[in-house]
């Protein structure tokens, strides 16, 4: 790659950065042949002709699956104008999974069990994202995340939430029930990887409108205390090259267990090397030894006898002292009140009125908070099954257990349906983990920025040194005659107020703007609400993904001469990166814009 960082604006900051890739050329022209059993690994006369008929029809669908990932430094006002571009998104009703802040900080993970988790529909969360009296309050929340190097689940904070528009949407269904609403474009963590809806499943969509898929595919779903139910953490174990032993003391499981769940994942040892590695480190156990036996003989009565009365009673491993504990003494004398309590109660559930059915005991007043009441009548009711489950389990309970770190569980894709046009959001994510929890399945939030939330350091700002003029017709548009024309501003030096060239008066402002965020974070506001008098002139800096189709259809839009000269100047930068990337696919891409065969 020759081009890595391409300058905007001359100022040495604004710059389009290549950060990596996925695909090539041949990329598209072995997805367009794939249907056909062909798999080339150099490209032809052929295939060049292959793209530019693929393109000049507007197959553009193989071209989703190259994709590239950039890193922008512009000013705030090209960032907006950049991110309506977006192609990735979420349904409305799509679910999103926050943790509570006050268990978090304990350690007491929130499952997506009961209450203990907050949920919010997309379409909600934008409401009260933009909604001044729960902004604050929805910033501050803890919106779930996987960490992909450590293999678990974390949180992260809300950098922003986008309504993108109407969008054609498919649902996947997985195995596990979960299901997802999203277009074609949004990424889904897989077993192999990062990909597309489109990519994972190979969807398709027939003229009637009906979506199908012709691979199969698992996504990463929501997660598991339980940490050895988890490919990728009992994956991350073994390529530590940590003994069975070690992975159970950090999954908190038995040696037989972790052992158990090698051989579902197919991590097994393989014994043989194992036991080569161990006589390696620790020496061959009978070298040079005499006198011993491999097959021992069958043991007599007598001998089975004393090895019992050697290994019972106080000698077992197992013993506990011989008296059994308060703890379930109390609960073996709760279900012997079972039936006295359901008579005084008529058989009816207390929290529902529900009559018959499973009913169990429930103690009002819990027996960890009040010991005293273990064993008094008064504090007995009768409760129904899933009642009682709802208060051991729900946010009734004040009490949880504290729980393990989450891990993800891999789930198979069993369909996929088209739904049609539908308003579509989605989510970026402060931090260094670039995706969230949707409707229990990980995906990718495709857009990360720099956080004023975090840092105060580096605080650059879009100085032009002359400017263009309003086009005498066209409100949104522009001419090229430059122009420095005199304002009144006033001076950061001399604290006055001056008349002189607007590109004086900018800088000025700036620094003034900047002195005020400086003064405010000294007196103690809060970076969040600080960075709110930073002018639009303010750099940023983001990470963006996407596929060749969109970076295309991107630069069709924003490089025609009636699109703003900044958001043109990316437009250029990110083409040139395409260039040398997918040489072939944007040659054809270019000439059929003109016109050319």
């Amino acid at each position: 790659m020759k081009q890595k960082k391409i300058d905007l604006y001359d100022d040495g900051i604004g710059c389009v950065e290549y950060v990596n890739h996925m695909g090539d050329d041949l990329t598209i022209v072995n997805s367009a042949r794939v249907s056909f059993g062909v798999e080339k690994d150099e490209l032809d006369d052929k295939d060049k002709k292959l793209i530019n008929y693929l393109i000049k029809h507007k197959h553009t669908s193989t071209m989703e699956h190259c994709t590239v990932t950039f890193r922008f430094t512009v000013p705030l006002f090209i960032r907006s104008q950049h991110h309506r571009h977006r192609t990735w998104c979420l349904a409305g009703d799509t679910e999103v999974t926050f943790n509570r802040p006050d268990r978090w900080k304990r350690g007491q993970h929130c499952k997506q069990t009961g209450n203990k988790g907050a949920k919010f529909t997309m379409e909600r969360l934008y409401q009260l994202w933009n909604d001044p009296i729960h902004h604050k309050k929805i910033k501050n929340m803890l919106i779930r995340v996987y960490d992909e190097k450590n293999k678990v689940f974390t949180v992260a904070n809300l950098a922003d939430v986008m309504h993108s528009g109407k969008k054609q949407l498919f649902q996947a269904t997985l195995e596990n029930g979960k299901k997802i609403k999203c277009s074609k474009d949004h990424r889904i963590l897989t077993k192999e990887g990062w990909q597309t809806l489109e990519k994972a499943i190979g969807l398709e969509l027939s003229s009637n409108g009906t979506a199908t898929m012709s691979k199969d595919s698992e996504f990463l779903t929501n997660g598991t205390g339980l940490l050895w139910r988890s490919y990728d953490w009992m994956k991350s174990q073994r390529e530590l090259g940590l003994s069975v032993s070690e992975i159970a003391a950090n999954a908190g499981c038995s040696y037989h267990n972790i052992r158990k769940w090698l051989k579902i994942h197919d991590l097994q040892f393989d014994q043989i090397l194992a036991l080569q590695e161990y006589n390696k480190k620790n020496g061959v156990w009978n070298k040079n030894k005499k006198g011993y036996m491999l097959k021992r003989k069958p043991l007599s009565k007598k001998a089975l006898y004393s090895i019992r009365e050697a290994r019972s009673g106080a000698n077992s491993n197992w013993w506990k002292g011989g008296i059994t504990s308060d703890r379930s003494n109390i609960a073996r004398w709760t279900t012997e009140q079972a039936s006295k309590i359901h008579e005084i109660n008529n058989y009816t559930c207390q929290e529902c009125n529900t009559s018959g059915g499973k009913l169990q005991v429930h103690h009002i007043k819990s027996v960890v908070e009040y010991p005293e009441l273990a064993r008094d009548l008064n504090n007995l009711i009768t409760i129904c099954r899933p009642c009682h489950f709802k208060i051991h389990h729900g946010k009734e309970m004040a009490r949880s257990k504290k729980g393990s770190p989450l891990a993800g569980i891999y789930s198979k894709v069993i369909k996929v349906e088209a739904l049609g046009v539908e308003e579509t959001y989605d989510l970026s994510i402060e931090g260094d983990n670039h995706n969230f929890i949707a409707s229990g399945i990980v995906v990718h939030n495709s857009y990360n920025e720099i956080s004023r939330r975090y840092t105060e350091f580096g605080l650059q700002f879009y100085e032009p040194e002359a400017f263009r003029s309003q086009h005498a017709s066209n409100r949104q548009a522009s001419t090229d005659d430059l122009i420095d024309p005199k304002v009144h501003y006033y001076d950061i030096n001399n604290r006055t107020t001056q008349r002189d060239g607007a590109s004086l008066a900018i800088k000025n402002h700036h620094a003034v703007s900047l002195e005020l965020f400086n003064d405010l974070i000294k007196a103690g506001v809060c970076r969040e609400q600080a960075r709110g008098v930073l002018p639009q002139n303010l750099y940023t800096q983001y990470y963006g993904t996407a596929n060749l189709g969109n970076l295309l259809k991107f630069i069709n839009l924003r490089i025609h001469e009636g699109a703003q000269w900044e958001i043109q100047q990316v437009a250029k930068a990110v083409l040139k990166i395409l260039e040398e990337l997918y040489p072939i696919s944007v040659a054809a891409y270019q000439n059929n814009l003109k016109g050319e065969e």
